[in-house]
């Protein structure tokens, strides 16, 4: 019977740290396939139908669709937009991810016109998980830096 209950707690533990790595990969895959190659397609059955975002100071609900829009917009404005994953760690339900962006500015983003300008920004993000569903994330990054970059003349 020990050894039974042993076996059951063991494979308790490989299920749980399973669903982690398969929360943590959701949000790679997020970044590298999602944001990076404009492909949603491998995670989107792993975003719920509501998402709960807070950006900054605001919240508001979002959902895949909408994620796909932003997406787009982003491309449009940073040629060669891109992520750099620099750490991603997960603790239950819970994967926070410290990232890089970068791209050059081509086009009209947030009212501001174009310079040609290179931007290279930080980022910390943190994103629940329900049932292996994303259902609420937070976010940060250096928006001040990020407008300053895009506006400033001095830089090349």
């Amino acid at each position: 019977m020990k050894k039974l209950v042993f076996v059951a707690i063991i494979l308790s533990l490989d299920f749980l740290s399973a669903q982690a790595l398969d929360n943590q990969k959701v949000i790679e895959k997020l970044f590298l396939e999602g944001w990076n190659e404009k492909n949603l397609s491998n995670i989107k059955g792993h975003i719920g139908d509501t998402v709960s975002f807070h950006l900054n100071n605001y919240h508001f609900n979002t959902n895949a669709n909408d994620l796909e829009q932003l997406i787009n917009m982003w491309h449009g404005a940073f040629e060669d937009f891109k992520f750099e994953i620099i750490n991603i760690i997960e603790s239950n339900d819970i994967v926070a991810i410290n990232l890089r962006y970068s791209g050059k500015h081509i086009g009209d983003f947030m009212g501001i016109k174009p310079k040609n300008k290179e931007i290279n920004v930080s980022e910390m993000m943190f994103f629940r998980f329900d049932h292996g569903k994303l259902v609420e994330a937070w976010e940060l990054y250096d928006e001040k830096g990020m407008f300053s970059q895009m506006t400033s003349d001095n830089r090349p």
